[in-house]
This record gives C-alpha cells, sequence and structure tokens, in this order.
C-alpha cells in the first residue's frame, strides 16, 4: 500500500527485467514496456494492460429495537483522484460470518446474544449488507446494548466471533484482503473497518426519535 492514495488507473501495464547468469538476454526492443521508442530499454510486459484503484472496504453504523434484526451496510470504494467513491465494478467481494470479529459488548448485551445471520456476505455492484440477529431478551431482560462489529482484512489475533445467536464465542479468521484496510485513525492504510450496533438505545431525546409527526 501507498503511503497515500493514488489513481486510479486505467491501464496499468507490468513488466520484468529478465537476468540470467549464463549471459542470455531478451532484445532490447522486447524490452520496451512503454514503448515510447526513447531511452534505455527497461521491462518486458507480463500479460494484458489492466485497471488498477486504490480501495478500502467501509462500513456503516447500525441501531434498533432489541426486537428486530439489524442491517449493517457494507461498500467496497475506490480513490477517484479527489475522493474515495463505491466502486460499482465490484461484484467479487466475499466476507465469511467467521472473518467478522464481534468485540466491545456494552450494559447488558452480552456475547452471543446476537450473530451474524448469513454465513457469507457477497457484494454486488460494490455494496451489500449483512444482518446481525435480533438481540432479543434473557430471563426476560431486553438485552440492550452496543457490540462493535470489525472485518478481520489483514491477519487476526484473539479476535472472537460467534457462530449463531446463542452459540458460543470462536476465534475469528482473516479474511485475507488486507488491500482493503483504511487509514480509519490517521495512521497507515493498515487498520480493519468497523461499525457499531445498537439495540435498544436510540440516543438522547428529544434530539433523535423514532417517530415524529406534529398536528396543527
Amino acid at each position: 500500500r501507498n503511503a497515500s492514495p493514488d489513481g486510479p488507473y486505467g491501464a496499468l501495464r507490468l513488466g520484468i527485467a529478465p537476468s540470467d547468469p549464463d549471459g542470455v538476454a531478451l532484445r532490447s526492443a522486447d524490452l520496451n514496456l512503454d514503448a515510447d521508442n526513447s531511452g534505455t530499454p527497461e521491462r518486458v510486459q507480463v500479460g494484458a494492460a489492466t485497471a488498477v484503484r486504490f480501495g478500502r472496504l467501509r462500513l456503516g453504523n447500525a441501531y434498533g429495537p432489541v426486537t428486530q434484526g439489524l442491517q449493517i451496510p457494507l461498500e467496497t470504494q475506490y480513490w477517484n483522484g479527489s475522493g474515495f467513491a463505491r466502486n460499482a465494478d465490484d461484484s467479487c467481494t466475499t466476507l465469511d460470518r467467521a472473518h467478522i470479529a464481534l468485540s466491545a459488548y456494552t450494559l447488558s448485551l452480552n456475547a452471543c446474544e446476537t450473530a451474524v445471520n448469513e454465513a457469507s456476505i457477497a457484494l454486488s455492484g460494490g455494496q451489500a449488507s449483512l444482518t446481525l440477529a435480533a438481540a432479543g431478551a434473557t430471563a426476560g431482560t431486553d438485552n440492550v446494548g452496543t457490540v462493535l462489529l470489525t472485518p478481520l482484512l489483514g491477519a487476526a489475533g484473539a479476535e472472537m466471533y460467534c457462530p449463531s445467536k446463542g452459540g458460543t464465542e470462536t476465534g475469528a479468521s482473516s479474511a485475507g484482503r488486507a488491500y482493503l484496510q483504511g487509514r480509519w485513525t490517521g495512521a497507515a492504510w493498515n487498520e480493519n473497518p468497523s461499525a457499531r450496533a445498537t439495540f435498544g438505545l436510540y440516543g438522547s431525546q428529544p434530539k433523535n426519535f423514532i417517530f415524529f409527526r406534529e398536528n396543527y
């Protein structure tokens, strides 16, 4: 990853400069990757020109009652030269339930009182959503609180996920997609995205409303 976003590149060509200890070499004409017929021949092209983009994965927060599942939006984005935009060409990125760590539970919401419903999430047109199972209640008490969702795009550590609601926490695994990490706290471009799901909490009133109507 570069230190800062660059691109996009519509037709990037990759090349190599073979070096053989017995002195066998390619013709100079075959090493002219940029086809500019000037300067010193440098590389031979490998494969066809391809589009290359600087990308990241972004998640959105969600909140709602404990009686309903929560939809968490996901979006792959790319640097378009001035900002990040949804990558509408991405219909191949996938994440498994085991790739999404659940942590930082608050209030009366505890581990595995909710879980990601989908075994696998596939993006289409650069976007998708995952569903967190309704938190519900335990022993007559609503499971009110928040949980942090973090897709493990790089190396996995001691992060945990829930295979199912009411199940037992299990070690999460890496999705192997470090190229979709971002710079979410102002450091390097090696940070996993995250989102917070909130069950049964709607913020301070009267500024936030679930339903509002005025009669005249």
